[in-house]
């Protein structure tokens, strides 16, 4: 990336040895970087206890902060990233990487140009997958939830995204030890999100076989029209019941035609998880945050936005707790998360 040196590395693991050598990184105390006048941002991807504890050290001393989602362990610690934040005026954001996806950039304009009609259901699947529902990253004790709050906040960011936060939440998470033994903290999880004029359904498997988000998908229902989605490979599908958007009525498709895995292999810095292959997103994600810290953009997923997504998760926790009961929230305007760029309907959509 143009105009960017990395500076060093500070982390009290072992793996930080290997992780130094392979990117030729300097080993350094966390103060000691935070200090350097040349440094000017983070990137903070902790275990979810330390996360804030790190971000606010780097806002306060002056640095862009990137955190790795869902960017804290509980609603407490992303208000108190929202409060430093706010406090320091400086950049903080959240590392909701699918909100950079082709797809998603489809999604938002085909709602934004009402294409199709009133939109009254949402499905949205996803999961954890390649065993990673069984690791520590995913089990730890203090945090506010396992598979689904590590790894099904990435759906939880792309309904707010979308369509704002919900007035109230229903859900279910539950450990099937009969058919999935461990000591790991969920299997499944489902919810539904209520909002005055359309419901959202989510669902979530903690052990997806397919490595590499091919099961991710989100299909809108309108009066006019339905759009299929997912993640990776991007493919969308989309129906009008008339022209619109310089579409024609009917179905049109499009699919990456050079798809990229998301998955490689283990390495010595990272043991338990094959590291992620696809780094287009994150190119993304890394630029969007270069150009909000250098004050060219807003933040494309704020703290704020992080602590919408972490609020309706635990408003899901706290239901499944109670049976299923819905959780009602205070009804407030989305205004966190800023939409990347659109791709066109020519690259997106062919007939």
């Amino acid at each position: 990336m143009g105009g960017v040196r990395l500076m060093g590395v500070a982390e009290d693991d072992p793996v930080v040895t290997s992780f130094a050598a392979t990117f030729g990184l300097r080993v350094r105390r966390r103060a000691d970087l935070l200090d350097d006048p040349e440094v000017d941002a983070v990137l903070v991807h902790s275990t979810s206890r330390e996360m804030v504890d790190h971000a606010v050290a780097a806002l306060e001393a002056g640095k862009a902060v990137l955190v790795e989602k869902p960017g804290g362990r509980d609603e407490a610690d992303l208000h108190r990233l929202v409060r430093a934040t706010e406090r320091t005026g400086g950049v903080c954001q959240i590392g909701y990487t699918f909100g950079f996806s082709d797809t998603v950039a489809l999604t938002g304009t085909v709602l934004r140009r009402g294409l199709l009609g009133s939109v009254h259901q949402v499905r949205v699947h996803g999961g954890s997958s390649l065993g990673e529902a069984g690791t520590d990253h995913l089990n730890r004790p203090g945090d506010l939830g396992g598979a689904f709050f590590v790894i099904g906040c990435h759906q939880v960011d792309l309904v707010v995204r979308q369509f704002g936060m919900p007035a109230a939440v229903n859900a279910v998470v539950v450990r099937l030890p009969a058919s999935i033994p461990g000591a790991h903290r969920e299997d499944v999880a489902a919810a539904v999100f209520h909002y005055p004029d359309r419901v959202v359904t989510l669902d979530f498997s903690a052990w997806d076989p397919l490595p590499w988000f091919e099961s991710w998908e989100m299909s809108v229902y309108g009066t006019d029209g339905v759009l299929h989605s997912g993640l990776l490979p991007h493919r969308s599908r989309l129906y009008l019941s008339r022209p619109g958007g310089g579409l024609p009525a009917g179905w049109s498709s499009w699919r990456d035609p050079e798809p990229q895995p998301w998955s490689g292999g283990r390495t010595p810095y990272s043991p338990e998880m094959p590291e992620i292959a696809h780094s287009a997103l994150f190119d993304r994600e890394c630029a969007a945050f270069v150009a909000a810290a250098r004050g060219l953009r807003p933040t494309a997923a704020s703290a704020r936005h992080g602590l919408d997504v972490v609020r309706c998760l635990a408003a899901g926790y706290r239901s499944a707790a109670q049976g299923g009961a819905p959780v009602h929230l205070r009804p407030e305007q989305h205004l966190g998360a800023h939409p990347v760029d659109a791709v066109s309907s020519s690259r997106a959509a062919t007939a």
